[in-house]
């Protein structure tokens, strides 16, 4: 008879740790999934492009304090999103600075396959796009105040570094410096007509509080002018 409650103990003892396990593995791949779903923004440069390590880093750390804010936003941990959201303001002007570096840097070798200028350049630019579009989509449902601001801090350092920098390249001589700028820039006309169409669609579709629905709508009108002014200057591609 012990022999018998002793092995039923067991079997039960098994059937535990086996329900524990099968949870823990559930909500470990539950967590893969988020994080698969947030890291399939499009890729900012092609795997052949080589950036200069301090325009990758920088922009390695923008992303990251993106997906940080975006966890935090989404489990209502506003304190900690309002950190991450100062942390996004202070990566995107690192990566800027790093790429404007890059647009006023003489070229080592004309002759090589790489080019350091324009590749940071449009890398940041891009960027900066996918910043602006992700940043919109957080405020949808926020109320908290302090993270209502800090998103509309970031998103005017988005948009007000990748004004500049559009203004320095557009300002090149197009049949000098601005040559190996061209086919980059023309092609990056769809990616400002992509972000145009999300903040279009967040202020039809989200739930916004006044003061979001207001950053939100000025967000929109300074993306339309980034968007024409690129349009003019580059012709929407090949």
């Amino acid at each position: 008879m012990t022999e018998v409650v002793g092995k039923a103990r067991f079997l039960l003892w098994g059937i535990v740790v086996f329900g524990l396990f099968a949870a823990a593995m559930a909500l470990t791949q539950a967590a893969g999934g988020i994080d698969s779903a947030r890291a399939q923004t499009p890729p900012i440069v092609d795997d052949e492009v080589i950036l200069p390590t301090r325009v990758s880093a920088a922009m390695g750390r923008s992303l990251s304090a993106l997906d940080r804010t975006e966890a935090r936003v989404d489990d209502q941990q506003y304190g900690s999103a309002a950190a991450s959201l100062l942390a996004i303001g202070a990566d995107l002007t690192r990566a800027h600075r790093a790429a404007h570096a890059q647009l006023k840097a003489k070229p080592v070798d004309p002759e090589a396959e790489t080019t350091p200028g324009p590749d940071s350049v449009t890398a940041v630019l891009k960027l900066e796009q996918v910043a602006i579009t992700r940043l919109a989509g957080l405020y949808d449902t926020v109320a908290d105040p302090v993270v209502l601001n800090r998103i509309g801090s970031a998103m005017d350092v988005a948009l007000t570094k990748r004004l500049r920098m559009l203004n320095a390249v557009i300002a090149l001589n197009p049949e000098g410096a601005g040559l190996a700028y061209a086919d980059g820039m023309a092609d990056s006309v769809d990616g400002y007509t992509d972000e145009v169409a999300n903040l279009t669609e967040a202020l039809k579709v989200d739930r916004l509080t006044t003061s979001a629905r207001s950053a939100l709508a000025n967000a929109l009108s300074r993306s339309q002018a980034a968007a024409a002014k690129v349009t003019a200057a580059f012709g929407g591609g090949e």
